[in-house]
């Protein structure tokens, strides 16, 4: 359990509300769904949220093998893509980002948080793991999947995050507003892949900037250079999605559950 500091006990930095605790999460799953059925709301948050979370996912897998790439589409979204100079490893990005890991664990410890120690090194085992192991055409291949994979993982780390203290300044606010982001992310790609194993959906194939014509996004890349199938690509997101969904319910029963055991 994460150790309280004197910041928690402010009045807005209530984690232990058993009604936040049990409310916050349907009620983001009520807008999203209302936001779903609206356009323009729809539109936005696409836009402003899940294009950031996809360009995220593809930067944070080429962090994890070693290259270097910048998420242009994760700060502006109408850039839509994430840039790399070229794709060879390079020992500085592995370093830098391992001692971020570190930190994190380190963090962690003196927190008395299992949550970010244990993150911490299942990332660092993941950065050894992607960067020292996998063949450049592994690397190139997971940083092509990363963006979708980032839809499902960063969203529901968002979410969360939501349920626990973090060291973020004015988290307290910050705090739904990742929930918010993360529940329309999860909600709209867990949707879309559903919608797609139905039958009810086509792939969505092609590229945010060049429409659906484009061999080179990334679902095409997958399929044509790195011999995914289609039912292989719906398999893979749907069960990604429901374990995500399945970590988002656990941790927000286990938080809701604490919750009520905390009430005086």
């Amino acid at each position: 359990m994460d150790t309280v500091t004197d910041t928690d006990t402010s009045p807005s930095f209530d984690f232990d509300n058993a009604r936040a605790a049990w409310l916050a999460l349907p009620m983001a799953v009520t807008a999203t769904a209302l936001a779903k059925l609206l356009v323009v709301p729809d539109m936005l948050l696409w836009y402003f949220c899940a294009i950031p979370t996809h360009e995220m996912g593809h930067a944070l897998a080429g962090w994890l093998s070693g290259r270097l790439v910048i998420p242009v589409g994760a700060f502006i979204p109408m850039a839509g893509m994430t840039f790399y100079f070229s794709f060879e490893r390079l020992l500085p990005v592995y370093v830098v980002l391992l001692a971020g890991f570190v930190g994190l664990f380190v963090l962690g410890r003196r927190r008395q948080s299992p949550i970010l120690s244990g993150l911490a090194l299942v990332l660092i085992v993941l950065q050894f793991k992607m960067t020292w192991l996998d063949s450049p055409a592994q690397a190139k291949m997971l940083f092509t999947l990363g963006g979708l994979n980032g839809e499902y993982l960063l969203s529901t780390g968002l979410i969360l995050a939501h349920f626990h203290r973090l060291p973020i300044p004015r988290w307290d606010f910050f705090r739904y507003l990742a929930l918010g982001a993360g529940t329309y992310v999860l909600g709209s790609a867990w949707w879309l892949w559903h919608r797609i194993a139905a039958g009810r959906a086509d792939l969505p194939l092609g590229s945010f900037l060049n429409g659906q014509g484009d061999s080179g996004g990334d679902l095409n890349q997958l399929m044509e250079v790195h011999g995914w199938s289609a039912p292989g690509l719906v398999a893979h997101f749907n069960h990604l999605g429901t374990l995500c969904l399945g970590l988002v319910l656990a941790d927000y029963l286990w938080t809701g559950w604490r919750a009520l055991q905390a009430r005086p």
